[in-house]
């Protein structure tokens, strides 16, 4: 009966965390993905840290923490070719402690590799889990239209 209890206590706590759920579009062919990203390249993710967001998207000013991953990049297909790639999430840390996401974030693990579709600017890229943007272990559909790509150039933009 203890077992029971644990269990069902457990499958409780895992519907609170899981019971967000969202409906992507259906995706793009690859081609069409890439001539609409700013940005298609593979990498691993070496880090994550939390960035001040001085305005908001109306332009007021804020005390907001944006949580940014950075990749170490092994071969871009489109972009500007840096080594390192910063990438902004939908995660945001507010000054009283709380933390938001949106639902369709994309989820990156530090250690993973990725192909990564990125959009915006060059200096303030962005994904999510509704674009063609995959762990690289799953990408081979991609991997073998987008060909070869080219290894990063010894820099970095800032």
């Amino acid at each position: 009966m203890q077992s029971l209890k644990l269990i069902l206590v457990s499958l409780f706590l895992s519907l609170q965390v899981v019971g967000v759920s969202y409906e992507c579009p259906p995706q793009a062919p690859v081609h069409v993905s890439v001539s609409q990203a700013t940005a298609v390249f593979s990498g691993e993710v070496i880090s994550e840290e939390y960035r001040d967001i001085k305005t908001d998207s109306s332009g007021k000013p804020t005390d907001v923490k944006a949580l940014l991953v950075r990749l170490k990049v092994k071969r871009w297909w489109k972009g500007n070719e840096a080594e390192h790639v910063d990438l902004y999430t939908s995660v945001r840390k507010y000054s009283d402690g709380t933390t938001s996401v949106m639902a369709e974030d994309f989820q990156f693990r530090k250690g993973e590799s990725y192909l990564v579709y990125a959009y915006g600017q060059e200096a303030k890229l962005w994904t999510t889990g509704c674009t063609r943007t995959r762990k690289l272990t799953s990408a081979g559909e991609d991997l073998g239209e987008l060909g070869e790509g080219k290894a990063p150039k010894n820099k970095d933009v800032p």
